[in-house]
């Protein structure tokens, strides 16, 4: 059912720590005025209520889509997959959003997206991903506290080293970046 009308399938990839918790609640607050508006912020991959009459800002990110994709422990198939997501959006004719910090760690491994792309052009829309940064000093820093607050994470030393040596910070399946400019490539 591929068409060429214009529509967009955006994909907010984070970064982890930039308000991305916010935006996935303001998106999913405004569904309703959003798809009115040609905009569709999918149920699948969220840990909402399909009715959205409750708003939990912690399960309004398609986190569940991106666990999937990066094959995470994580990963619920009750909370929606990709399969969903597609019956999902295939009635629809506009913009489509997914937003999760976690897709920030599928960025090194563009091949890992491909699903994604494919749903999107099966579709006729076209991809477009939007990153938001911070300073990487900040980042580190926030990044470490966050890891703090979950009993997670390594000493500070160690953490910044692991940072300076590779560019990112890895824990279990989840990756985040610090150079920019790779990721952006």
């Amino acid at each position: 059912m591929a068409r060429s009308d214009g529509s967009k399938f955006y994909i907010h990839c984070g970064f982890h720590k930039t308000g991305s918790t916010s935006l996935q609640a303001a998106l999913l607050f405004s569904a309703a005025r959003l798809r009115a508006m040609g905009v569709l912020v999918p149920y699948a991959g969220t840990t909402a209520n399909a009715a959205r009459s409750t708003i939990d800002p912690a399960g309004a990110g398609h986190h569940n889509i991106a666990w999937q994709l990066l094959r995470s422990r994580r990963f619920d198939h009750g909370r929606g997959n990709i399969a969903d997501l597609a019956q999902e959006i295939a009635g629809f004719s506009g913009d489509v959003i997914l937003s999760s910090e976690f897709f920030e760690s599928l960025l090194g491994q563009p091949d890992a997206l491909n699903p994604l792309r494919n749903l999107a052009r099966d579709t006729g829309r076209e991809v477009v991903f939007i990153l938001y940064l911070r300073n990487q000093i900040a980042y580190c820093e926030s990044l470490f506290f966050e890891m703090l607050k979950h009993g997670e994470g390594l000493e500070y030393a160690r953490h910044t080293a692991m940072i300076l040596q590779t560019g990112t910070y890895c824990q279990e399946e989840s990756i985040n970046h610090f150079h920019y400019d790779r990721v952006v490539d």
